[in-house]
């Protein structure tokens, strides 16, 4: 994927798995509350900085729909509620909104650099590791005054153009010229098959500590010893190991590497690999 600049399933709420810390069954899925959502972001206004090395641009944002109150996010900070944001370079900026229920919207938002031919592309690795992670950014920057140096998100600025062992996601790069010129751009590290095998890493770990005799092995329902079973929960099993209560405390808890390794599976596929 490339980004250029220029001086520019549906999920549901499943039945409960391995699970609650009771271990009791739910209902049948129910749609996302968010997928019906109106929630709508809009940019009311934005102002370029007035130089090429000043950091006076600004995003003003108004949201419509869902359920107040909204938030407000500029690309991977932390949300305010202020929906005008201040003292920005020039760059491609994600604008984000939430609302109430926690539904989000977003939309990209270019601040230009005046008197400046300063410019970059961004190539994305996907990260394709379970355990560990490798996925990379590429920066290729032209015009403006080089030498170049680059940073990513709030790192020391470096002459490398290429970041390495980056986990799925969205990053910011910084791209500075010799002469201070700075312009910001978002960039994603997508996410690729980890290859993690149901056979051999992740039902030994289901069978062990998630569907015991106590819990979900035959006497609980779901089944988790039953494949389908297990797919048909994958949404919630997933859900429930990242919130810490998969499985319940009367089990063994699982390990770091454990955790990982099923929602690797999960985000696969649910593969019966």
């Amino acid at each position: 994927m490339k980004r250029t600049f220029s001086a520019g399933h549906s999920t549901y709420a499943i039945i409960a798995l391995c699970l609650l810390l009771s271990c009791v069954s739910r209902d049948e899925p129910k749609p996302d509350a968010c997928e019906n959502s109106d929630l709508a972001i809009v940019v009311s206004g934005q102002t370029n900085p007035t130089g090429c090395t000043t950091n006076d641009g600004q995003i003003m944002l108004m949201a419509t729909g869902g359920v107040e109150p909204y938030q407000f996010a500029l690309n991977n900070d932390e949300w305010v509620s202020s929906a005008t944001f201040t003292g920005l370079s020039a760059g491609i900026f994600t604008m984000k909104v939430s609302d109430a229920k926690g539904c989000e919207q977003h939309v990209d938002v270019t601040l230009d650099i005046p008197g400046t031919t300063l410019a970059a592309t961004i190539s994305a690795v996907a990260d394709s590791e379970c355990l560990t992670d490798n996925g990379s950014l590429s920066i290729s920057a032209s015009g403006g005054t080089a030498p170049y140096q680059y940073r990513i998100g709030a790192g020391s600025f470096g002459s490398a153009a290429v970041f390495n062992e980056l986990k799925n996601g969205s990053y910011v790069i910084t791209v500075k010229d010799e002469s201070g010129c700075s312009l910001s751009l978002n960039a994603t590290v997508g996410r690729g098959n980890t290859g993690i095998r149901y056979s051999s890493e992740v039902k030994a770990i289901i069978t062990a500590k998630c569907a015991t005799s106590s819990c979900h092995g035959g006497n609980q329902s779901p089944n988790l010893t039953v494949f389908n079973n297990l797919v048909a929960n994958s949404a919630n099993m997933k859900s429930r190991i990242q919130s810490g209560s998969m499985p319940p405390a009367t089990n063994t808890p699982l390990t770091a590497d454990e955790k990982a390794k099923i929602i690797c599976w999960i985000e696969d596929g649910t593969n019966n690999n």
